[in-house]
């Protein structure tokens, strides 16, 4: 492992650089002596090296700090130095630990980006009148509770919440427009009631139907009494 620092210098960070088959040779430790996060988290980068960046904390900032004032010199000095560098070793080894799990917990694998952007994909042409979700669970070959994680995991909305935000989307788009009623909105979005789109947009919006159309429309057109 190399690391450079520069004296006087406010460091906020280190980057380590260093090949796993060193471990053997520096420190004794092989790859498959480290746990199984660490050995996936440098597989595949073993010709190059590996660079974990990670930030200073306390524990760093005092080893980096003593190790630049230190006093000694010649081969007492390189003693040390193979010692701080073992220890920051130690810190990378943890950090990449630390990042790989983060990885690999808060990210979807690929399976399962493939399944939220394919019932996506379903949900866009039909989230006026959205299929069940255990269907559409069925029609793209996972089970309804794996789905559910998967969607929301990807999109960070349920998705009843995505197709209701589409619908709640055009309502505006169309109430904007002011040339149709607000029963034949409700009907073009997918509500059979228009109370129960009017609930719905209350809701979601903040204001009822009528008020968004009397606030945000750039123009009112004359309808009939009771159309609206």
């Amino acid at each position: 492992m190399s690391a450079y620092f520069a004296a006087g210098a406010r460091q906020q960070g280190i980057g380590a650089v260093f090949r796993a088959s060193s471990f053997a040779a520096r420190f004794g430790l092989l790859n498959e002596d480290l746990p199984p996060e660490l050995q996936a988290a440098i597989a595949g980068e073993v010709q190059m090296g590996r660079l974990a960046s990670f930030p200073i904390d306390q524990r760093i900032a005092a080893l980096v700090a003593d190790t630049l004032d230190s006093r000694l010199h010649g081969e007492l000095r390189t003693v040390q130095l193979g010692g701080r560098i073992a220890e920051l070793v130690a810190y990378a080894l943890e950090a990449m630990l630390h990042q790989h799990e983060a990885r690999t917990t808060t990210l979807p694998r690929r399976r399962d980006l493939d399944l939220a952007h394919a019932a996506r994909t379903r949900l866009d042409k039909d989230y006026r009148r959205p299929p069940g979700f255990a269907d559409l669970a069925r029609e793209i070959g996972t089970s309804q509770n794996k789905l559910k994680s998967v969607f929301k995991q990807a999109f960070g909305l349920t998705m009843a919440d995505y197709c209701l935000e589409r619908r709640m989307r055009e309502a505006q788009q169309l109430l904007m427009e002011a040339t149709l009623t607000i029963a034949q909105v409700a009907e073009r979005v997918g509500y059979e009631h228009q109370s129960s789109f009017a609930a719905a947009f209350s809701g979601h919006v903040g204001m009822s139907p009528r008020e968004y159309r009397k606030h945000r429309a750039p123009f009112s057109l004359d309808l009939p009494p009771g159309s609206i």
